[in-house]
């Protein structure tokens, strides 16, 4: 009877284990998945146009040829320039002020946004430059100043009288905010400039899209 009862009870006991597999693996399906994070993304230099203009979409329209626009601007601009401007775009018009899904934001304010903080950015890099890509390209208009009229003021002296006049001006914060490599172009162009001409810097600014409007 003892040795009819045993394949049965290894039967029994082999069944018992598969079943606590197969109930332990089921179980595991049908736990509540947690959602995963959606990891965030650092702000860049080379992703700040994209992420600025679709920002801008979200908020009612970008402008034309935004990116490209944008991108022009970055390779003339200081490194960290463009992710400063637009990490404030961001917290400027972000998800409560712009949710998307149709909601749109006036015009005005986008604008006005984008103008509030290009300028904070220019003014942050202007103060960590204090002046020294203006004095450069003053320094050139000087020094063509003298070749042209060797009469006129020595070079000191015109450099104190224009940077006297300049400080702080739009000139000077937006030069601050620029690649030390194009102010030099612009310094090297002025200084070379035709004595005829009435407005060097205007002659040597970025041809097509001005770094100084």
């Amino acid at each position: 009877m003892n040795e009819h009862r045993r394949p049965f009870a290894v039967f029994s006991c082999v069944f018992h284990v598969v079943s606590l597999v197969c109930l332990s693996a089921l179980s595991g399906c049908f736990e509540p998945s947690t959602p995963k994070a959606t990891p965030v993304v650092p702000l860049t230099d080379e992703n700040a146009c994209a992420r600025l203009c679709t920002r801008m979409e979200t908020c009612g329209g970008a402008p034309t040829h935004c990116e490209a626009s944008c991108e022009r601007d970055r390779a003339r601009m200081r490194d960290g320039f463009d992710a400063s401007f637009v990490g404030c775009v961001e917290h400027e018009l972000g998800p409560t002020v712009c949710p998307g899904g149709g909601a749109t934001l006036d015009e005005h304010k986008r604008r006005g946004a984008v103008s509030l903080c290009y300028g904070a950015t220019l003014v942050t890099y202007a103060k960590k430059d204090d002046g020294l890509a203006l004095r450069s390209v003053l320094r050139a208009v000087c020094r063509r100043s003298v070749r042209c009229e060797p009469s006129g003021d020595d070079e000191p002296t015109c450099l104190a009288e224009l940077s006297a006049h300049t400080k702080g001006s739009a000139v000077a914060t937006v030069l601050a905010g620029a690649r030390p490599e194009i102010v030099q172009q612009i310094a090297a162009c002025v200084e070379k400039r035709p004595c005829e001409e009435a407005n060097p810097f205007a002659a040597c600014d970025t041809p097509g899209a001005p770094l100084v409007p």
